[in-house]
């Protein structure tokens, strides 16, 4: 598995693959509830259905741009691949809303990065910019989006191209 997830898509690795779930296999038995309610359990936390987010810091990009770095309230954070998003839900005022937010740090990191741009007219982006603060917390829902570098299919010569805050899954996929 690790030769795979290295990018090393060979015969001989599908080959060994197959040889170690062969003998993972050997002797198995009927498949017991309780193992089940286990899978149902670790795919809660790989991929729970709303992540508690905390800001643990914030760093002024440019005078218009601030990257809010996230940590989990609650746990670890899910898995993401380099391009991904999450949607932020933020409460203004009585309003509850959600933007999707790309996710700009590394996979490998303990936590999401997302950078902000001042919008206009903006109502999220005023927000995030002006009023948050260290420790406040946020509900999200993802990571989610297949705009990611595969590289077992994907060149190894890449040519990124964005402007203004789209720049930001790129960041995250040079980044890893």
């Amino acid at each position: 598995m690790k030769d795979m997830e290295q990018g090393k898509a060979d015969v001989a690795v599908m080959e060994k693959m197959k040889s170690q779930l062969s003998k993972e296999a050997e002797g198995a038995t009927e498949i017991k509830d309780d193992f089940f309610a286990q899978t149902s359990k670790t795919m809660a936390r790989l991929h729970p259905s709303r992540i508690t987010l905390k800001v643990k810091e914030i760093i002024e990009e440019t005078p218009s741009t601030k990257t809010l770095r996230m940590v989990s309230a609650d746990g670890a954070l899910p898995y993401f691949r380099a391009g991904q998003y999450i949607n932020l839900f933020v409460n203004i005022g009585g309003v509850l809303t959600s933007r999707p937010y790309s996710i700009s740090s590394a996979p490998e990191k303990p936590y999401y990065d997302i950078t902000v741009r001042r919008m206009e007219p903006g109502f999220v982006s005023h927000y995030l910019l002006d009023k948050v603060k260290p420790g406040d917390t946020f509900e999200s829902t993802g990571p989610n989006g297949g705009f990611y570098y595969e590289p077992i299919i994907d060149s190894s010569n890449l040519v990124f191209l964005a402007g203004g805050s789209g720049v930001t899954p790129f960041i995250s996929i040079i980044r890893d």
